[in-house]
């Protein structure tokens, strides 16, 4: 074998076994970048509302972060379901609120209707109290006639009986 020969399997060692680290080295970066680019697209579905996501959980550092990101996921779900509840009992007590306030106010239009009624009724009795008061003196001026009238006949009868008993007697 030359030197130059040897030079060239030497080099074409070199070049290969370059080549051969680089792939080796390029699928070790991979698989280590691998559980990021989970980690990354995990975050991604989250921004996008998807909460039902969860990421594998390892002993390495990324194995932990993701544990957190699963934790942190099912708080924000406990929180989500809290909001829903109170959203429901908030419109369940409007609703109730309404309800109540609709009763009240025809309780209120009740009230009212029987405040006009018995104003209605006091002024009639105004109206008409007068006028009774005018019969009841009219009546009370006749029954002054009448007893008049009564003591003028007793008077007479008691005349005409005397004569009577004197024409008799």
């Amino acid at each position: 074998i030359t030197k130059g020969k040897f030079i060239i399997q030497g080099l074409m060692f070199i070049c290969i076994s370059v080549l051969i680290a680089t792939v080796i080295q390029f699928l070790i970066v991979r698989n280590a970048l691998a559980p990021l680019r989970d980690l990354r697209e995990g975050l991604r579905k989250v921004g996008e509302g998807d909460l039902s996501i969860k990421l594998e959980e390892r002993t390495d550092d990324i194995g932990i972060i993701n544990a957190y990101f699963n934790n942190t996921i099912e708080k924000f779900k406990g929180i989500i379901d809290k909001v829903k509840q109170t959203a429901e009992q908030v419109s369940s007590s409007s609703q109730e609120l309404s309800v109540s306030t609709k009763e009240n106010s025809m309780a209120v239009q009740g009230i009212v209707s029987s405040i006009v009624e018995l104003r209605a009724g006091v002024q009639l009795q105004e109206t008409s109290v007068p006028k009774y008061l005018d019969i009841v003196y009219e009546m009370e001026d006749r029954m002054e006639e009448i007893t008049n009238i009564a003591k003028q006949m007793t008077k007479e009868s008691e005349g005409t009986k005397h004569h009577s008993e004197k024409g008799n007697g």
